[in-house]
C-alpha cells in the first residue's frame, strides 16, 4: 500500500484544473443540447446527439470517479506523511528519554565523586591540622629544652618521651650513627626495655631530629645507609644540659634508656 501511494504521489490535479475540466464538459453538454434543439426534426441527428449526450454523461461520471480516486490517493499520502512524522516524533522522544536517563546517571556519578572528593578533603584537612598541632607542640618543647638553666623543669611536666627521643638523636650524633643503625642495633632492645613499639621510638627520633635541624644545631642528611645526623656548632651547649639532667635523674625509663645506649 505504501509503495502504491508513493508511486501515485505525483498524480494530483489542482482545483483550478478540475474546474476547467468541468466547464469544458458542461460547455460540450450545452452545445449538444443546442444541437438537439436545432436538429430536433431529424431523427438521425437526434440519435447522434442523444448518443453524444450519453457519452458526455459517461465522461462526467468517469471524471467524478477519477476525482474521488485522486482525492483518496491524496488523503492516503497525507495519512502516510502523518504516520511518518509521528514515527519520527516517537523516535525523537525515545532518544530524549534515553538521553535523560544518561544525564541522570551522569549526575548521580558526579554527585558521588563530589561527595567522595569533599570527604577526602575533609579527612586531609583534619589530618593536616593534627600534624600542624604536633609540629607546634614539638616547637614548644624545643623552646623549653633550649631554656638553659630551666632545662631541669620539664622532667616533671610530661616530656619524658620527647627527652628520650632527644637522647636517641644525641646518641646517633655522638657515635656517628644513622637512623638505620639505631633500628638494627638498639631499636628492638630499647623497645622491649621501655615496653613500646620500635616504630614509636623511630618516630620520636625523626620528630626530634626535625626540630633540632630546624633549630640549626644538627644537620639531617640522606645517605645510602639511611638518614644521618651531624652535630653543628652549639650542639653540645643546646642539648648537653638535657642529657646531663636525664643521666642524673632517677626515673626508671631514663635508667633503662642509658643502660641500653651505653
Amino acid at each position: 500500500m505504501a509503495k502504491s501511494v508513493e508511486k501515485n504521489k505525483g498524480i494530483k490535479f489542482k482545483r483550478r484544473e478540475w474546474l476547467f475540466l468541468l466547464l469544458i464538459v458542461v460547455l460540450v453538454q450545452l452545445i449538444l443540447h443546442q444541437v438537439s434543439l436545432y436538429y430536433g426534426s431529424s431523427s438521425t441527428a437526434l440519435g447522434y446527439v442523444s448518443f453524444a449526450g450519453t457519452i458526455v454523461s459517461i465522461l462526467l461520471g468517469l471524471i467524478a470517479i477519477i476525482y474521488s480516486f485522486v482525492q483518496s490517493i491524496s488523503h492516503a499520502n497525507s495519512v502516510a506523511e502523518i504516520k511518518s512524522q509521528v514515527k519520527h516524533l516517537v523516535s525523537a522522544g525515545d532518544r530524549i528519554v534515553k538521553l535523560e536517563k544518561r544525564l541522570d546517571s551522569s549526575a548521580v556519578k558526579i554527585e558521588r565523586l563530589t561527595d567522595n572528593y569533599i570527604a577526602s578533603i575533609d579527612e586531609n584537612t583534619k589530618a593536616s591540622l593534627v600534624v600542624a598541632q604536633n609540629i607546634k607542640d614539638v616547637y614548644q618543647v624545643g623552646e623549653v629544652m633550649g631554656a638553659g638553666d630551666r632545662s631541669d623543669g620539664h622532667f616533671s611536666s610530661g616530656y619524658t618521651w620527647l627527652n628520650i627521643g632527644c637522647a636517641i638523636v644525641w646518641w646517633a650524633v655522638v657515635n656517628n650513627k644513622t637512623a638505620y643503625d639505631f633500628e638494627i642495633e638498639l631499636g628492638d632492645v630499647l623497645a622491649r626495655e621501655l615496653d613500646v613499639h620500635q616504630e614509636f621510638l623511630s618516630g620520636l627520633m625523626v620528630a626530634m631530629s626535625a626540630m633540632l635541624d630546624d633549630k640549626g644545631v644538627i644537620e639531617v642528611t640522606n645517605v645510602n645507609e639511611g638518614v644521618s645526623f651531624n652535630g653543628k656548632p652549639g650542639f653540645d651547649d643546646y642539648i648537653g644540659p638535657t642529657i646531663t639532667a636525664m643521666k642524673e635523674s632517677g626515673e626508671e625509663k631514663y635508667i633503662k634508656l642509658w643502660q641500653v645506649l651505653n
